[in-house]
Parts: structure tokens; sequence; C-alpha cells
């Protein structure tokens, strides 16, 4: 019998008081190694540009790798790339690991409140539902993404990027469901 819808509501109230909990610690991180990827990609893809200067950048988006949940490696992929976004052979990308988000897993205190509910977990059970938590957590990514393209915009190096006549910022899994975050059309 598969139980883990039951233990996914039964979490909920946990899912919840962690993610407030993640968004503070969010806000209180002055953690600059996304803007500062975001930079350097920046960078490359002018230079790119120098080189290929018919490479018309039309995408740059934040992707979460979904193997993190198994591999409990947590990165996501930053990428500038053209209409073919991963099939764009010129595409520049940088790997991003918010450690600041990741860096409890939890899995103790899960498995104690699932176990006032529901007395005997099996250990698949209880990794999965600590996979579904983290999986939760990229909402706060995505969160933390929509406020750094805002600083994006204001940069030089965004501005003097040659771009696609609409330039879409885009957040979700790689290959995955992804969701356009800002569509930018440059003045």
């Amino acid at each position: 019998m598969d139980r883990t819808q039951d233990m996914r509501e039964y979490l909920k109230p946990y899912l919840v008081k962690q993610m407030q909990k993640k968004a503070i610690e969010v806000k209180k991180e002055k953690n600059d190694k996304l803007l500062l990827s975001i930079g350097t990609l920046l960078e490359k893809a002018l230079k790119r540009q120098e080189i290929q200067n018919d490479w018309l950048p039309a995408y740059m988006g934040l992707f979460h790798f979904l193997t993190g949940l198994v591999t409990e490696d947590h990165e996501y992929e930053i990428m500038i790339a053209d209409e073919q976004l991963y099939l764009d052979r010129s595409k520049e990308s940088h790997i991003w690991y918010p450690d600041f988000i990741y860096f409890d897993d939890g899995e103790k205190e899960i498995k104690k409140i699932l176990q006032s509910r529901f007395y005997r977990l099996n250990d698949y059970e209880i990794m999965y539902m600590k996979r579904w938590l983290f999986y939760e957590y990229r909402n706060l990514i995505g969160v933390y993404w929509k406020e750094q393209i805002n600083e994006v915009l204001k940069w030089n190096e965004f501005k003097s990027l040659n771009k696609h006549d609409t330039f879409s910022f885009l957040f979700g899994d790689y290959m995955g469901k992804t969701y356009i975050v800002l569509n930018y059309e440059g003045v």
C-alpha cells in the first residue's frame, strides 16, 4: 500500500514551517554567488558574441537538476542560450549550488514527525519524503532567482549583450517543466 500521499498531506504543516524558516534564511543570506555566476556568464556571452556575432541569446534560465534528488547534489544550471535553448551549441552555462538552502537534511526530524502518525516506516518512505521536501525548496530558489533578475536588468553587461527581440528569463527543472519568470523586451 502506498502511503506517500497521506504522508505528504501530514507533512504539509512541517513543510510550511520549513519554507518560512528557509525564506528568512534566504533574506538574511548575503550570498552573492548567484550574482557572481551570472556576471561571469554574461562576460562569457559577450566574448562569445565578439567571436560569433550572429549569436543572439533568447533565454537566460536557472534549471534544477532532478538528479540531485537522488544524489543529494542539489545543483542548478544557469544558462544563456539562443532560441534552441538546450540544443544551442553556443550556449554559455554555469553550475550553481545553493548551499544556504540545502545545508540541513532534516531526515531525523521528518522521521520523528511521521512516526507520530505512521507507526511502521520504511526507509524508502523516509527518503521519499526527504526528497519531496527538497524538491519543494526549489520554489524558494525560484523566488530568489526572480529577485536576482531585477538586479541583473540594471547591469551594463546585460544591457550591452545583443539579445533576441524578446529575451525570456526561465526557471524550472532541467529539460522538464519550465516557467517564464520575465519577458524582457529591450529598449
